[in-house]
């Protein structure tokens, strides 16, 4: 894992203190990660598979694969073009 640095407002901290009080998560940490990781994951939905390299693609779904992430990608091809598509190149 990498070190980020970053500032959070007051109250945000607050916030955290309070769901790592309630049990919801064992540390600041662990809370932080998990809801960058989700809402990254919420946000990585939306985008469209056009807008990014293959390489980015591939490091992705092999992160996505290590982390058991569940990976979801919309095209408006069916599975099965796409896949004629790949083994066409």
């Amino acid at each position: 894992m990498k070190n980020v640095s970053i500032k959070i407002d007051d109250i945000i901290v607050e916030q955290l203190d309070f769901l790592v009080k309630k049990g919801k998560y064992k540390s600041r940490n662990e809370a932080l990660r998990s809801m960058i990781k989700n809402s990254i994951e919420k946000e990585m939905s939306t985008i469209k598979i056009n807008e990014m390299d293959i390489e980015n693609i591939n490091k992705m779904v092999a992160y996505f694969k290590k982390e058991r992430v569940s990976l979801t990608i919309s095209s408006k091809k069916t599975a099965v073009d796409l896949v004629n598509e790949g083994r066409e190149r």
